[in-house]
């Protein structure tokens, strides 16, 4: 509707008469005659004509005022620049191949401004990605002793691998190696499991972050817990008794893994990808944010992650969108830096 509509309530409230009628509406006031107008056949709305506005701007500001509550999102950035840097602060940080690879999979459209093009050209670089993504490279896989003559010989006589000859094309089709994989064997297998202990315990007593990887969804959660007691755990090779009967009371199957070997939990992955995100997100907070108070992020740390990996049930989707649904929100805020509040109760 492209007409604004007029309060019939805001006018008695103020005096007025108010006559109805099948074709017109006359609107009075102390026995005067202030607004007249007929009655719109298709729409059956009273239409009333405003051929002076300046009477009328002078009319609505006798009108009683009526109280609203609001919210309003009152930033500004400049400069693309200035933007995409704010924006990507707001989601966590992210490397600009993964934040690209989300933004062409239509997975971030809520985010105004927020474009692939954008980000590779304007987005300046960001000490907090840098510092979320640091690895440290194992000892002992590089050997600091010289290599003998006879050593380097033989590496040079040691034949090259025989490569496949080449696939000589004879039309435009394509191979492709398909491989079918039962659903039953996918559906519902999650893995668990709790890294050391935070560096500071939070204001609400959480010491760890107990981290949760769903494999058909590819969605990564974690919830701060405080301590390894009984209440919580299942890591590795160490499990709780309480929580093995509940399992097989719930007639659902599990596996511990073995001592020493990581690789058999699907979580020891996500926990790596978890802990760049949340580092990251850390990092980017203002430096007068408390440092009890790292338990709060860890919810936005969980969606906007989530928000930027694929789902493997629908890969067009996210694993946010694959659980959570659409985010429907015009934007996430970057909840972590200083904010200027205006109150006009003041």
């Amino acid at each position: 509707m492209d007409t604004p509509l007029l309060s019939i309530p805001v006018l008695a409230d103020d005096g007025c008469k108010i006559e109805l009628t099948e074709d017109n509406i006359v609107v009075k006031k102390n026995n005067k005659i202030i607004l007249k107008g007929i009655r719109d056949k298709v729409s059956t709305l009273w239409m009333i004509p405003i051929k002076h506005r300046e009477k009328s701007r002078l009319f609505a500001q006798q009108l009683p005022p009526v109280p609203i509550h609001a919210a309003n999102s009152a930033y500004h950035q400049p400069t693309i620049a200035k933007l995409m840097a704010y924006l990507n602060a707001a989601i966590g940080s992210l490397p600009v191949k993964t934040l690209c690879n989300a933004i062409d999979n239509d997975w971030l459209t809520s985010f105004p401004g927020l474009t692939s093009a954008a980000i590779r050209k304007h987005l300046p670089k960001s000490i907090s990605t840098t510092m979320g993504h640091l690895h440290m490279i194992r000892k002992g896989i590089r050997s600091t002793t010289k290599p003998t003559i006879s050593e380097i010989m033989n590496e040079e006589l040691e034949p090259e691998p025989v490569l496949p000859p080449p696939i000589r094309v004879t039309n435009r089709q394509h191979t492709v190696a398909v491989d079918i994989i039962p659903f039953e064997e996918l559906k519902g297998i999650i893995a668990t499991d709790l890294p050391g202990r935070f560096p500071t315990t939070s204001a609400q007593g959480n010491a760890y972050v107990l981290v949760m990887y769903d494999y058909d969804s590819n969605t990564i959660n974690a919830v701060a817990i405080k301590n390894r007691k009984t209440a919580s755990l299942v890591q590795d090779n160490e499990t709780s008794k309480e929580l093995i009967l509940e399992i097989e009371k719930k007639g659902l199957d599990y596996q511990i893994a073995s001592p020493g070997d990581h690789r058999l939990n699907h979580a020891e992955r996500a926990i790596q990808t978890f802990k760049n995100h949340f580092i990251a997100v850390l990092y980017g907070c203002d430096s007068t944010f408390p440092a009890k108070q790292w338990d709060r992020i860890i919810k936005q740390a969980v969606m906007t992650l989530n928000m930027c990996r694929p789902s493997r049930i629908n890969p067009k989707l996210s694993a946010y969108q694959q659980v959570w649904g659409n985010f429907f929100h015009s934007i996430i805020l970057n909840l972590f830096c200083l904010f200027t509040v205006f109150n006009c109760s003041f």
